[in-house]
């Protein structure tokens, strides 16, 4: 069965190490895609808090890395959308901030090419926060 919240909370500090040394060594493909369905599957919303809020930590430590580079693409902005549809406030400003990091740092690495892929990140970004609930989080997430 599922291990009790006390188990949960000495488990999560060495899930978040294991994840943090996956981005350090690199991280294939496959540890990538793993992560993303972790967070689009997780059911525990205390965990999926801490891991977004780690990974977004982890991207700014490390920029030029393959799990930067899988979530540049339109598969990684997706995800990240879908995560932006949740009902828990923090879940959803966490996922925003790194959207917005994503996309900013999309366009300062190669503004030709990406520019149609920002705007519509952008505009699906939007598309999305249009459909959900807008609390005070988001509205100070955003400004």
């Amino acid at each position: 069965g599922r291990p009790k919240e006390k188990a949960l909370k000495i488990l999560r500090p060495y899930f978040l190490s294991l994840i943090k040394l996956m981005i350090e060594r690199g991280g294939t493909p496959d540890d990538i895609e793993a992560l993303m369905s972790f967070l689009e599957d997780c059911q525990d919303r205390q965990q999926l808090q801490d891991v977004l809020g780690f990974l977004f930590q982890l991207l700014f430590d490390h920029q030029d890395t393959p799990l930067m580079a899988s979530l540049y693409n339109a598969k990684g902005i997706v995800r990240f959308l879908a995560l932006l549809r949740m009902d828990d406030p923090t879940v959803r400003v966490v996922t925003l901030k790194i959207l917005g990091f994503l996309i900013g740092k999309m366009r300062r690495k190669n503004p030709k090419i990406e520019s149609d892929f920002a705007h519509y990140a952008f505009s699906s970004v939007t598309h999305t926060l249009q459909a959900c609930p807008f609390d005070e989080q988001i509205y100070a997430a955003l400004f």
